[in-house]
């Protein structure tokens, strides 16, 4: 009995060891951007018909502009826009171009004055906070863009935790951040910013001074995808601004900063041979923003920007049309399917013309994906069942006091008050039960069963007590 348990145990551990693995390798399908479902790295679901709440278009050289300005959607509440992508990218970096605007004239109307202080450097390093742009990109499900804070140090960066959390700067170190782009003046000369957010330090740099402040600026910025690294191109400042270079953040790590990804695109529905990545860009509201102090430069957790009165200028972010392109241009017919043809039914009146719709996938797939997953589910957990009880079964049958039929399997008879029960596990032998020299036509399973005395079989009223007879096959066994 006990090896018979221990069999048992091992059976059912084995059984649910399988289980476990296969629930490991089944990867749930989540949502990004605007309503595709990603699975693992792949868009197995890509709305084409997917709707964004941000403020873009195309510029006359069919580059993307994703506009932000105070009191829009993107500034109070944030959205999100589906891009494709063609992959991999040149030298390996996201590049985007960030600008500032002002419609209204040039922008000393609605760029704060940092003012001069010596040769270099300024009174208020603040005034980034005036027109900043925040964004972020990747964000899967319910994940939540933002400067997430943590006690581990080893996010702050190397030997800064002290400085980071002193009340000097007035940080935490930082798990997970995203970027900001920012513009201010120096005099009539416009700086340019780069602040990942809850980071107290803040890279800036200012142009050189022309002779009256221009109506627009802008710098690229550039993500490297192999080493979460970035670096700035164009700034107009003499050198570039860099993550590695000075100054350096406190706060945060090269693992701190969010990485861009771009997810290959599996749905059927999907044409397109050329851009096959989609891509998500999240434009953050400025309530995302905490505020920054200058002399040091430190931040105010709790203290954050509002998208109604915030950025003061038009800023935007521009995507390169050679390597991105917006959802909505992408083709809807997959490039193996014949072209939509027309078939002119005839009559005597009228000529008909009826066109052929092509057939779509993409939900289907998923639904198959999940009925096939269900039921290979529910097969191994009634095969679980089924090892239980059937070894439940043979432990009880296995008891003292019960026959072995042919099969080897336990067979019990049992007589009382005169009724005769034959076989638990029976199997079929063309036996023939006569009770009393009565033959009553039953069919017996099971080898050699035995009656104890005492059994009373009734057969056309015939009571026969004390002396049962069994026929099997012609031979005659009494008892």
């Amino acid at each position: 009995m006990a090896s018979t348990s221990a069999l048992q145990f091992s059976r059912v551990l084995l059984l649910l060891t399988f289980v476990l693995l296969l629930l490991q390798g089944v990867v749930k399908c989540v949502d990004v951007g605007n309503g595709h479902s990603l699975k693992g790295s792949e868009v197995e679901v890509l709305k084409l018909d997917a709707e964004s709440a941000c403020d873009f278009d195309t510029d006359k050289d069919g580059d993307i502009m994703i506009k932000y300005k105070k009191g829009s959607v993107s500034s109070t509440s944030g959205c999100v826009l589906d891009l494709l992508t063609k992959f991999p990218l040149k030298d390996g970096k996201l590049v985007m171009e960030v600008g500032v605007t002002d419609n209204d004239g040039s922008l000393d109307k609605c760029l704060s004055d940092a003012g001069v202080k010596g040769a270099i450097d300024v009174e208020r390093e603040y005034v980034g906070d005036d027109n900043m742009l925040p964004f972020s990109f990747s964000l899967k499900g319910k994940e939540e863009a933002g400067a997430e804070r943590t006690d581990e140090t080893d996010y702050c960066r190397k030997d800064k935790h002290g400085e980071c959390v002193s009340s000097g700067r007035n940080g935490k170190c930082l798990k997970k951040t995203e970027y900001a782009v920012a513009f201010g003046l120096r005099g009539k000369a416009v700086m340019n910013f780069v602040e990942p957010l809850g980071e107290p330090r803040m890279w800036y740099c200012a142009r050189k001074a022309e002779a009256s402040i221009p109506k627009s600026a802008n710098f690229q910025l550039e993500l490297h995808l192999d080493n979460q690294n970035w670096t700035t191109k164009n700034t107009g400042c003499g050198s570039d601004l860099l993550f590695d270079g000075e100054p350096r953040g406190i706060c945060l790590s090269a693992k701190s900063l969010r990485k861009p990804e771009f997810w290959e695109i599996k749905d059927p529905t999907f044409a397109d041979k050329e851009y096959t990545r989609l891509f998500t860009l999240h434009i953050l509201p400025q309530s995302k923003v905490h505020k920054h102090l200058g002399g040091p430069q430190s931040i105010e957790w709790g203290k954050n920007l509002d998208g109604k009165e915030t950025p003061k200028c038009e800023m935007y972010i521009k995507l390169d049309k050679d390597n991105f392109k917006l959802l909505r241009d992408a083709p809807t017919t997959p490039a193996d399917t014949p072209p939509a043809t027309e078939t002119t039914e005839k009559t005597t009146t009228s000529t008909v013309t009826v066109p052929t719709k092509a057939a779509s996938g993409g939900k289907g797939v998923i639904i198959a994906v999940v009925a096939v997953g269900l039921l290979i589910l529910l097969s191994v957990v009634g095969g679980i069942i089924w090892f239980v009880l059937r070894g439940k079964k043979e432990e009880e049958e296995g008891m003292p006091g019960g026959a072995t039929d042919y099969f080897g399997t336990a067979a019990k008879t049992k007589t009382v008050a005169g009724t005769t029960t034959v076989g638990a596990t029976q199997a079929k032998s063309g036996m023939t039960m006569t009770a009393g020299g009565t033959k009553t036509g039953a069919t017996s399973y099971g080898g050699a069963t035995t009656t104890k005395g005492g059994a009373t079989s009734k057969a056309g009223g015939t009571t026969t007590k004390g002396a049962a007879t069994f026929k099997t096959s012609g031979a005659t066994t009494k008892k």
